[in-house]
């Protein structure tokens, strides 16, 4: 399967257990071969974060696997004015949720893809208070992966590429 058969299908999976779970957990995957190797990425702080994201790049350096898969829930600010670029979000309202997709394989092709994530509040009919949230997942968008950052990202090492 060509790489951007394999992204289609991935994201097609990763859509489809969003709108039976409402909710993705983030989650590495090593591909090798036919075998999928599932790792949950929790973490506590900004260091465990740092620590959990050089296992996984130690871990693909050494199993060498043909495919890494990040995928996670985020959320991003949204700016309004000048002001709202030094303060944090502090609701709903003032942030958007994501999904955000990473893939990449041993032969250097990369893809980042995001989904918005849309939430409705379902009501109690009696009382009329919020009962839970009605999630619902957008179309993947395709990003400049040249333009992606963060910690799990960039899984092999320099240089692996043929």
């Amino acid at each position: 399967m060509e790489p951007r058969e394999f992204v289609d299908a991935e994201l097609k999976a990763i859509h489809q257990k969003f709108d039976e779970k409402k909710e993705i957990y983030p989650t590495v995957v090593i591909v090798k071969g036919n075998e999928r190797f599932p790792i949950p990425v929790a973490y506590q702080n900004t260091a465990h974060r740092d620590i959990i994201s050089q296992g996984i790049k130690d871990l693909v350096k050494k199993s060498d696997p043909d495919i890494v898969i990040y995928v996670a829930e985020t959320w991003a600010k949204l700016i309004r004015t000048a002001k709202d670029r030094f303060s944090s979000a502090h609701s709903d309202l003032d942030r958007e949720e994501f999904l955000v997709v990473h893939i990449e394989f041993k032969s250097g092709e990369k893809y980042s893809c995001e989904a918005r994530i849309a939430t409705s509040p379902v009501y109690n009919k009696e009382d009329l208070k919020i009962e839970h949230n009605k999630r619902s997942l957008a179309e993947f968008q395709f990003m400049d992966y040249d333009k992606t950052m963060g910690r799990f990202c960039d899984f092999f090492p320099i240089g692996r590429y043929n």
